[in-house]
């Protein structure tokens, strides 16, 4: 080895290692003080970002868990509210059932029923003032909230609460009344005879069905048995009375269409409360052959006039023409009908029968006529077994000049043309959430007379705050009533219970999953004290060695003074 005054190379040597053995004491002083393996991304770059995912993950957890918590605690208060009604609603049972009883005078029923009044105020009440915070709970503000009860977006259970107040608490069952109107249709006819009678069914459902032209179902006439209707230019009122008042609409011809109908009521829903929906439906019999009503021996091309129509407005005819061969295979003719579909607003489609029916989602009349029939083969022969081709739906005007038994036969190109036509009219259904009532009339040209009572409704339910014990009849349904106000409790009593048992189930498993990912995220971020506290040491040991070498190192250049003498 050279001896060199002007470089010192072990003193480097000595420095270098000693910077180094000071690197490592630092980090291992760090480490042990913050007691994190991982201080910053050059400690360890792939361990932070995991450690970090992890970081989020434990503390949305967290305060996924609190969340949850908050959830059982809103349900249990609500819960808890629900067993007081349920208690209330009990005492009323009870009063309701003494009431009934025939030993009681009138005086004795109004004294329970004074504590009835009480108790249905005090319904309201826990229902008005019930909350979780400042959050109410079941005055039916709150419906269906979200909880999040996980880490990342949309990780939630959905808790609903109704309301219950004593106006939303009953029986389910509704009671109709009236629902038959008889009415006598005068003046202008289109067939021979004098008066014309007819009947009308008011099918008042929680939808009512009626017929567009004169809103009531089922409206058939007749005059010495001819098809006779009402002129059209008679106009019918039909007046409407619902929960949130009464209007009145008009239409246009006793014989309009279902989307007049529709329209009209529509366009005074927001007076009254009550919606309609128009469709028509117009079935074909005539190629039936489950009921034989014509039957096609060879092959035979038919042509008829189609359209759907209103008293404003007529959707534009369009020519149908279809080919087909003894009467097996009826998809020709559907797809004939929904070709032009766009011109007259019908569509078709097969029945389950094996019919064809014609459909206007508008409700317009459906209009059929001038049907033609082609045949194409030598010994091709058509027999009609009924009396006139067969519509199904309410017909309006029907014509034929088919008889009973007429048998067509002809070679190719023959051709019969009869005159076949029907309008059929569609049917409207009324709908409203609460109690209304249809009242029909008309103006000259075809008035309509209605009997006593010319109009029919539906009644809602009942429920608790109508409750009226002052009388046995009284008593006896306010039974009913509370009975079906207990069982709705009861089932939001128990999708509350349901809501506590799951928001549990999640917190434990919620507690479980912070557990193990808060391990997971320890080995990779924390300190290991005891591989720390060596490194500390070893560190401490090779900082103090060298420094002692470097000490040494700094005297070498001096041993070249001794060889200068």
């Amino acid at each position: 080895m050279a001896i060199s005054v002007q470089t010192n190379v072990a003193s480097i040597n000595a420095q270098r290692n000693l910077g180094k053995s000071g690197g490592d004491l630092q980090t291992s002083m760090q480490r042990l003080a913050s007691g994190l393996r991982i201080n910053s991304a050059k400690d360890d770059a792939a361990g932070m970002q995991i450690s970090n995912r992890l970081t989020s993950q434990v503390n949305g957890l967290n305060v996924a868990v609190r969340n949850a918590n908050d959830g059982i605690s809103m349900a249990q208060t609500a819960e808890g509210a629900l067993q007081e009604s349920s208690n209330i609603l009990q005492r009323m049972r009870d009063l309701s059932v003494q009431s009934a009883n025939g030993t009681y005078s009138d005086g004795d029923r109004a004294a329970l029923q004074e504590e009835v009044v009480q108790l249905q105020r005090e319904l309201d009440r826990i229902a008005s003032t019930t909350s979780f915070g400042d959050r109410k709970l079941l005055d039916g503000s709150f419906g269906t909230e979200a909880f999040q009860v996980g880490a990342k977006s949309f990780e939630t259970i959905n808790v609903s609460v109704g309301s219950f107040f004593a106006e939303d608490m009953g029986s389910e069952s509704y009671e109709l009344k009236d629902l038959q109107a008889s009415f006598a249709a005068v003046g202008s006819q289109n067939a021979a005879g004098t008066s014309l009678q007819s009947t009308a069914n008011l099918g008042f459902g929680n939808f009512a069905a009626v017929n567009a032209g004169m809103a009531v179902s089922d409206y058939t006439n007749s005059v010495e048995g001819q098809t006779a209707t009402v002129a059209t230019a008679a106009t019918v009122s039909l007046n409407v009375k619902g929960e949130l008042g009464s209007a009145s609409a008009t239409i246009k011809g006793i014989n309009g269409s279902a989307y007049e109908a529709e329209r009209a009521i529509d366009q005074i829903s927001a007076k009254t409360g009550v919606e309609a929906d128009a469709r028509t439906t117009m079935t074909l019999d005539f190629f039936n052959n489950g009921n034989d009503t014509a039957v096609l021996t060879g092959d035979a091309t038919f042509t008829l006039e189609l359209r759907g129509e209103n008293t404003d407005t007529s959707k534009e005819g369009a020519l149908v023409k279809f080919s087909i061969q003894d009467t097996e295979d009826l998809t020709a003719v559907v797809n004939a009908f929904n070709e032009v579909a766009t011109e007259t607003g019908i569509s078709a489609s097969l029945t389950g029968d094996g019919r064809v029916a014609l459909t206007s989602e508008r409700g317009d009349n459906i209009t059929f006529e001038n049907m033609q029939v082609e045949f194409n083969g030598v010994g091709s022969l058509m027999a009609i077994s009924a009396a006139s081709y067969g519509f199904d739906g309410d017909v309006a005007n029907t014509g034929t000049a088919i008889a009973d038994g007429t048998l067509f036969a002809a070679g190719a190109g023959a051709s019969e043309t009869d005159a076949v036509f029907a309008t059929v009219v569609g049917t409207v259904r009324l709908n409203s959430n609460d109690d209304f009532k249809v009242t029909v009339s008309s103006a000259a040209g075809g008035m309509l007379q209605g009997n006593t009572d010319t109009s029919s409704a539906i009644s809602g339910k009942e429920t608790v705050e109508d409750i009226d014990i002052g009388t046995a009849l009284g008593a006896q349904k306010a039974i009913d009533v509370l009975d079906g106000a207990l069982s709705y409790i009861d089932s939001q009593r128990a999708g509350l219970g349901a809501v506590q048992n799951r928001l549990s189930t999640t917190v434990s498993n919620l507690e479980n999953v912070v557990e193990n990912a808060s391990a997971s995220r320890s080995r990779i971020r924390d300190t290991d004290f005891a591989t720390e506290t060596a490194s500390l040491t070893k560190s401490q040991i090779l900082q103090q060695a060298s420094t002692s070498i470097l000490a040494q190192a700094n005297q070498l250049p001096q041993t070249a003074l001794s060889l200068l003498g």
